[in-house]
């Protein structure tokens, strides 16, 4: 079988596999957040006879201390701060006639806001084939490099939350990013049965380097800023609360989940009236058996308690 010149190139690169040929099969790509770039592959069918050809694609990994690793393939879609995998937009099939070559585009879109670097592969796949009952696809994937540039944003870290004696909150967080943040706190508490906000509290940070830490103040009730969404819905039961630090430049945003409080404008009453109730009803009740137990015991009707009284025999 004579080859085109096209397909002897391809696969003296050593990258061809069963029946085909894939060019290059590596991309590095510089695609700012919002753009889009398109780029092309060449696959060359070193068989005899047309042959039709898939496209997919998969998030892979590499090894950041050995840069020369095999990538480790996620076997599709892979939710990371690196994915690249929504990035890329490749054909749907292309048919090549044997010994023939065809060019095939493959769009690159950076999200908007996206940066830093995102990794897929884009993976040709050759038809399914038979043998003694089992089936074998061979498949070349092409990796592609993207980097959106720019700054990624902080990565703000809750480390400590502090309820103060006055009845204030202090949160302490690190900042872990490659940017300074002055992140705004939020105390939001959420009515248990609907989900609803009932009360939201408000307060300030202070500045945190890259590497550094900062500290965060909410006063009792909201200070400055307090608003209120809601009044005594969750009459008696205890509302649930969250702190949210939030970056308003850059979106970054963090969480954590706080002790829960008695909602409600007047609902922080009930439990201690629960309570007294409570004491009050144990009280009685003790009070009646010890009135019951005396009755049972003074059988000589003296009104002497006397462990040694006995009924009159009849």
């Amino acid at each position: 079988m004579l080859l085109a010149p096209a397909a002897r190139a391809a696969a003296a690169s050593g990258s061809d596999s069963v029946g085909f040929a894939v060019s290059p099969l590596r991309f590095e790509v510089d695609v700012p957040a919002g753009t889009t770039s398109t780029h092309q592959i060449t696959i060359t069918n070193t068989d005899d006879r047309a042959t039709t050809y898939t496209f997919s694609k998969e998030d892979f990994q590499g090894d950041k201390d050995e840069p020369a690793a095999t990538p480790v393939l996620l076997g599709g879609k892979f939710d990371s701060a690196i994915s690249g995998f929504d990035w890329l937009s490749v054909p749907d099939q292309v048919t090549i006639a044997g010994g023939d070559s065809k060019t095939v585009t493959i769009k690159v879109a950076a999200p908007t806001g996206a940066t830093g670097g995102h990794y897929a592969a884009v993976f040709v796949n050759g038809p399914t084939q038979m043998a003694d009952e089992v089936s074998a696809q061979s498949r070349m994937g092409v990796l592609f490099m993207m980097n959106a540039g720019g700054v990624p944003p902080p990565d703000i870290v809750i480390t400590e939350v502090v309820e103060r004696t006055d009845g204030g909150t202090k949160v302490v967080y690190t900042n872990e990013g490659q940017t300074a943040t002055k992140p705004k706190p939020t105390i939001t508490t959420k009515d248990p049965v609907t989900g609803k906000p009932v009360k939201r509290q408000l307060g300030t940070c202070t500045t945190a380097l890259p590497g550094g830490s900062g500290e965060c103040n909410i006063p009792k009730g909201g200070g400055s800023g307090s608003s209120s969404t809601g009044g005594g819905t969750t009459v008696g039961l205890p509302g649930k609360r969250y702190v949210d630090l939030t970056d308003e430049d850059t979106g970054a945003k963090t969480g954590a989940a706080l002790p829960t409080e008695w909602s409600g404008t007047w609902s922080s009453l009930l439990l201690p009236l629960v309570g007294i109730a409570l004491f009050v009803l144990y009280f009685l009740f003790l009070r009646r058996r010890r009135k019951k137990g005396e009755e049972d015991e003074d059988v000589d009707g003296t009104g002497f308690d006397d462990p040694w009284a006995t009924a009159p025999l009849s």
